[in-house]
């Protein structure tokens, strides 16, 4: 729910305002529909609607969890329209950056590809359980059977000079982490950067670090996974730490990153005074 970040995300709002900006503005997408394709249709028409209300402001994209994987869903479908979407929302413009915080990367997960630890809430069943409830279990399947055939055509390749090996196409727009393809990162990658962070001990650690990657090669990226925490750590330690400096400590770290990504692009960097060179008369 929405709801949910709205405690969160006004401290986001204090913090943007405390490194500069000077009239910043969050818009929460209410997309709670269950069903992969109608919530980036969603989120497509409200980065639309954002774009037309503010067409002079720098957009930031930002999602954790599986908001972090519709936000990569919809750079893609900004740099090439989803099939699935009944009517394609044109017009569409990148943003200036991105923020994800444990971002899915893909929509199914075997048990033993990403040892996580035990102090993380995620693995692989709950993901699972997630995806099907999500994209729904005939999809899942679907899916599900892709990968395998994927991986075991790896096997294959390895054991074998060939390459004329069935290779399944698997949906980028779902499964991001699976998209090899660097001309469609590029296509995707927002203006001035992106930063990404984990927890360096979560279950999706090793997935997401390979999207770091990824990305890294097509566009300035910047990946923080934090030491001795779990997935979505900065949403997490917001609603479970006691000290108030360790509740907004990934706020501020985020919303620096933010400014140096956006602020040396804007106007506002340079009014703040002995920073801007004037014209003095001597006489």
């Amino acid at each position: 729910s929405p709801w949910f970040y709205v405690e969160f995300l006004n401290v986001v709002l204090v913090c943007l305002q405390e490194q500069g900006f000077k009239n910043p503005a969050i818009f929460i997408v209410d997309y709670q529909q269950g069903n992969f394709n109608d919530d980036l249709r969603y989120l497509s028409e409200a980065w639309q609607y954002a774009q037309l209300k503010a067409s002079k402001a720098h957009l930031v994209l930002s999602g954790d969890g599986s908001g972090g994987l519709l936000a990569l869903a919809l750079l893609f479908h900004i740099a090439s329209p989803y099939n699935f979407i009944p009517i394609p929302v044109i017009g569409l413009q990148k943003p200036s950056a991105l923020v994800l915080i444990s971002p899915w990367t893909k929509m199914y997960y075997e048990e033993k590809s990403y040892p996580g630890t035990s102090e993380d809430f995620i693995n692989y069943e709950v993901m699972n359980k997630l995806s099907k409830e999500y994209i729904g279990e005939e999809q899942f399947i679907q899916l599900r059977e892709q990968i395998e055939q994927l991986k075991k055509d790896d096997l294959e390749k390895e054991s074998c000079d060939t390459d004329d090996i069935f290779d399944p196409i698997i949906d980028h727009y779902r499964n991001p982490g699976y998209c090899e393809s660097l001309d469609i990162w590029q296509e995707a990658f927002p203006r001035y950067g992106a930063y990404i962070t984990c927890g360096d001990e979560e279950y999706l650690r090793d997935e997401i670090t390979d999207l770091a990657e990824k990305m890294s090669a097509v566009g300035k990226t910047k990946f923080d996974p934090r030491s001795n925490q779990i997935h979505c750590w900065p949403v997490l330690t917001f609603y479970t730490e006691r000290i108030e400096e360790l509740r907004e400590d990934g706020i501020e770290y985020i919303c620096g990153i933010i400014s140096r990504m956006l602020l040396w692009n804007t106007d506002t960097f340079f009014e703040q005074g002995a920073l801007v060179p004037v014209k003095i008369e001597y006489s």
